[in-house]
Formats: C-alpha cells, structure tokens, sequence
C-alpha cells in the first residue's frame, strides 16, 4: 500500500445525518474518523467489532462506555473495547470534534475523497 496525504483544507465532510459530519481514512489495518457533532444530536449507542480509541479534538462530551460514563474534553481520550456498546453525547454547546482511530478497517464506512481536483470535483 502506498503512503496517502490528506491536505485538511481541501477536503470535503461528509454529513452522516444533520448534525453530524464525517472525514474517512483508510489505511492496511486501520481506519481514522474525524467527527463533527453539533450540540443536540441525538444519541446513537451502538457497538461494532472494532477496537476504537477516541481523542477529543475539541468541545467536550460525555462518553458512555458499557456500564460507565467519562466527561471528555479537549485532549482526551477514550478506549472502547470491541463489541462493547457505546455513545457520545455533546454537552459544549459549540459542538465536539473528535478523531476516532478503528481497528480493523471500518470498512462500511466509504473513505472521504482525499485529493479534489483544483475546481473541488472529485478525482477518479
């Protein structure tokens, strides 16, 4: 596999639901998610077979992780074993963003076009 480079001002969220906006990387064995989430979003608990480690970019939340809850803020960081259900619900009234790292490979998420073309069209 060949290295990949993202440059953050070219690339386009992709919005999950109103509300909710997503970045998609894919590596060999890996995935990175960077989310936007805007205060009031509905909450999703939810499990997946994927180990995930969450750093808090920005914003804060509170994490439901199995049985306890973790009040994250800006530098944090979470680890959800897998198959464990779980939630972030935003508590900063300016939104959260967060880096959410999966492993394996998420693969049902589409990876997000990395390299748009100068007038902003997707390469192919």
């Amino acid at each position: 596999m060949a290295g990949k480079f993202a440059d953050r001002s070219k690339v386009q969220w992709t919005q999950i639901k109103p509300g909710g906006d997503r970045i998609t990387v894919h590596g060999e064995k890996c995935s990175a998610v960077l989310n936007r989430i805007v205060f009031g979003f509905p909450d999703y608990y939810h499990k997946h077979m994927n180990e995930q480690i969450s750093y808090i970019v920005s914003g804060s939340c509170d994490f439901t992780v199995g049985e306890e809850t973790f009040h994250t803020h800006q530098g944090d960081l979470v680890v959800i074993p897998s198959d464990t259900i779980h939630n972030a619900t935003v508590t900063d009234p300016e939104g959260c963003t967060m880096l959410d790292i999966f492993s394996p490979v998420r693969e049902e998420f589409p990876e997000s076009n990395l390299n748009p073309d100068v007038d902003g069209e997707k390469n192919v």
